[in-house]
């Protein structure tokens, strides 16, 4: 008949297996996670997901692009500059 003391050391031992397991599992995905990068965008308008003929487009450059912004109206601090043209 098991003892209150070695009943209360395998539930340690358990315990202590599923957290190196669950640790284990974790370093594991984020090892595999690292060699796959990718995004979702879960807006409802897809304002963040580039068309097909953009990416196609985008491929075929073989220099940098600069995109120039022009924004007006009442902006939150983030995007308003000191006069400069730029983000601050």
């Amino acid at each position: 008949m098991a003892t209150a003391k070695s009943i209360k050391r395998s539930y340690k031992q358990q315990s202590i297996f599923r957290f190196a397991a669950v640790m284990a599992v974790l370093v594991l995905l984020n090892v595999v996670g690292s060699f796959f990068y990718t995004r979702l965008d879960l807006t409802a308008d897809k304002r963040f997901t580039l068309s097909d003929s953009t990416v196609q487009l985008m491929r075929r450059v073989d220099d940098q692009v600069f995109v120039k912004v022009y924004l007006t109206g009442d902006l939150p601090a983030g995007f308003k500059s000191a006069g400069t043209g730029g983000f601050s």
